[in-house]
């Protein structure tokens, strides 16, 4: 080879070289450009498929699969849930049960009242027959006491007088000298004392209420007087018997 042909050769292996290295420079400045503070904007992501493939295959969507549990645990769960069953039915049966304590019906409360009213009334009864028979005759007999109670028991069958046992003892009891037992408007206290006649004469209430002690020679006696008076009334009524220092009589 000649020394012309040698000097050609190097020449183009060195434009070669420098040619080479020319566009490595051109292509690393056009993939990752040099920030040197002059505000360049930031360039995207290049590749965020590829970035996202590899989270995803990064992060299992399924944990490992558990060992199932024995049978053991299984039953101890279904007895657990069975006692809150239990335990959830007996708390309802008690706010059922305390809800219609609170909330009874209406024809319960109907009923409870009318049984309030009459057991009221009757209690009411008890005590002014009691007085009555206290006040008008507790230093006669028995059979005397008796009496009174059934006089006053006839006014209320009668049409004449009130229908309530009440009523027909305090009758006028507002008027001076006009009501029917001189007890209810003689200014006195009508409250009993304490003692053996009083407790007789709550008993023989009870017995008249019942039904029970009646005194068939006054089983129309509506009125009566003591044997000291003469009221003028007692003309036009028809005498029937003398019990004690009471006369008793029949009539409207």
């Amino acid at each position: 080879m000649s020394a012309l042909t040698f000097a050609g050769a190097a020449i183009a292996s060195l434009f070669a070289v420098a040619g080479y290295q020319v566009g490595n420079v051109a292509v690393a400045r056009s993939v990752a450009p040099v920030d040197f503070g002059l505000g360049l904007a930031a360039q995207p992501d290049p590749a965020p498929a590829l970035r996202k493939a590899s989270l995803i295959a990064s992060t299992p969507l399924v944990g490992p699969a558990e060992p199932l549990a024995s049978g053991r645990p299984i039953r101890a769960s279904l007895a657990a849930a069975k006692s809150d069953n239990l335990f959830n039915t007996k708390v309802a049966e008690r706010s059922d049960r305390l809800y219609r304590l609170v909330s009874p019906p209406v024809d319960l409360l109907e009923r409870s009242w009318r049984e309030g009213r009459e057991q009221r009334r009757q209690v009411a009864e008890h005590k002014c027959l009691a007085r009555a028979i206290y006040f008008e005759a507790r230093s006669e007999s028995e059979i005397g006491r008796l009496a009174v109670a059934q006089v006053i028991l006839n006014r209320v069958r009668s049409p004449f007088y009130p229908d309530s046992v009440c009523e027909v003892v305090y009758q006028n009891a507002g008027q001076v000298s006009a009501c029917q037992f001189s007890f209810a408007c003689d200014g006195k206290s009508d409250r009993p004392r304490q003692g053996a006649a009083w407790k007789v004469a709550k008993s023989l209430a009870t017995r008249a209420l019942a039904g029970d002690g009646k005194v068939q020679a006054i089983a129309t006696a509506t009125n009566y007087h003591a044997d000291y008076v003469a009221p003028k009334w007692s003309g036009a009524m028809t005498r029937l018997v003398k019990i004690g220092r009471h006369i008793f009589y029949s009539g409207s």
